[in-house]
């Protein structure tokens, strides 16, 4: 089985805003540390992004959050709750962090709202779009077909 049949049978996406520093730090993070591959990326601005806005009723110029979408459980998280399922299924000491979720959402979200209103202005924005190495590329969805057919593995 290659690495595309691994991270498409796998079924979680985490959707990110290509334009955000913070956001392509996180994925390059998650990349370095996700050793498993359960992680496939989808950005806002690509096809299969404005696809998934669609497909969850989100509206086209949505970038407050990113989102983790696990096709397998058929669930979409956002905000607070999408960063803390995504450590507890990277696994490790990451996991620690999930036990957050008991902490009411208004209160994780407050604070998640609040990165991510500044989040410009201390990462500003990205010069130029992270450029996936060829070791990495087939972990990142572009398209609605890439997509359709992961959402039916």
């Amino acid at each position: 089985m290659d690495r595309q049949q691994l991270n498409q049978g796998n079924g979680a996406i985490i959707v990110i805003d290509g334009e955000c520093a913070l956001c392509q730090h996180i994925t390059k993070f998650l990349i370095r540390y996700d050793h498993q591959q359960l992680f496939s990326f989808v950005t806002l601005q690509s096809e299969a992004g404005k696809y998934l806005l669609q497909q969850y009723q989100l509206p086209a110029s949505y970038e407050d959050s990113f989102l983790f979408i696990d096709f397998k459980r058929k669930r979409m998280r956002m905000r607070s709750a999408a960063a803390l399922s995504i450590c507890r299924k990277l696994g490790g000491w990451w996991s620690l962090l999930y036990p957050l979720i008991i902490v009411p959402p208004f209160i994780r979200d407050a604070v998640y709202r609040l990165i991510a209103k500044y989040r410009h202005r201390f990462f500003a924005n990205a010069d130029h779009c992270l450029l996936p190495t060829p070791e990495i590329k087939n972990r990142f969805i572009e398209t609605k077909q890439q997509l359709e057919h992961i959402q039916s593995s």
